[in-house]
């Protein structure tokens, strides 16, 4: 190496030393700006994990609130359906009180009439049985008083008796050839109906007495009747 090269190195040499404290005093510095820095960032970093934090805290409360009002929501919502349903449910038992209101009426006036219609009848009933119970009355009189006459002029003598409250009517002085034979007749009170006879007469024959009887309604007739057809089938 020449001597000016060797001059010119030791001069930037002492350059370099003469600049040594400048850079020492910047790289100080920098040193403190980069550790302000990383404070910053350190201070910035907690505060956003900070907040961070408590926006997943808010997130989550929010979330739980959302959850509440939708329950709240569905709750009211059945609540509203409900409400309309039982509106719904009490007009339709409305209407079928209403119906049934006014089948009660209906019912009511058939029954009444119904009513009405078997007080008449039971009247009629009545009324009738009444006559019926007069005319009996009447008529087992007249027995009572025409038996003892026919019983000696007929030879009459009359029996009752039996389930069917059946009366037999029995004659004797029939039969020229023996007075003490006998014919009779059985008489149903309760239909009018003639149910036997002896001798056995023709259903026409007794039919057309029967239909007499129930005209006029003399027991003496009847007996003259049935008497006179028996008397004459028995001398056939």
């Amino acid at each position: 190496m020449s001597f000016p090269e060797k001059q010119a190195l030791e001069e930037s040499i002492e350059s370099f030393e003469s600049l040594k404290p400048q850079m020492d005093a910047l790289r100080l510095k920098v040193q403190d700006h980069l550790k302000r820095i990383q404070s910053t960032l350190i201070t910035k970093r907690a505060s956003y994990e900070k907040a961070l934090s408590e926006l997943g805290n808010h997130e989550r409360e929010l979330q739980a609130k959302i959850k509440t009002y939708e329950e709240l929501e569905r709750q009211l919502s059945e609540e509203v359906n409900k409400e309309v349903q039982d509106r719904d449910n009490s007009s339709m038992k409305v209407r079928e009180m209403k119906l049934q209101e006014e089948e009660l009426v209906r019912q009511t006036k058939k029954f009444k009439s119904d009513i009405k219609k078997l007080d008449i009848e039971i009247e009629q009933k009545l009324r009738k049985l009444n006559e019926e119970k007069g005319y009996i009355a009447n008529q087992t009189s007249l027995i009572d008083d025409k038996a003892f006459q026919y019983e000696q002029l007929l030879g009459l003598r009359i029996e009752t008796g039996g389930e069917d409250s059946l009366i037999s009517f029995i004659f004797k002085n029939v039969d020229p050839d023996d007075f003490e034979r006998e014919v009779y007749f059985v008489l149903d009170p309760s239909e009018y109906k003639t149910v036997e006879t002896s001798p056995p007469l023709d259903q026409e024959v007794v039919g057309k007495i029967m239909d007499d009887f129930s005209k006029h309604k003399e027991i003496g007739y009847l007996w003259r009747d049935m008497r006179r057809e028996l008397r004459r089938k028995l001398l056939e």
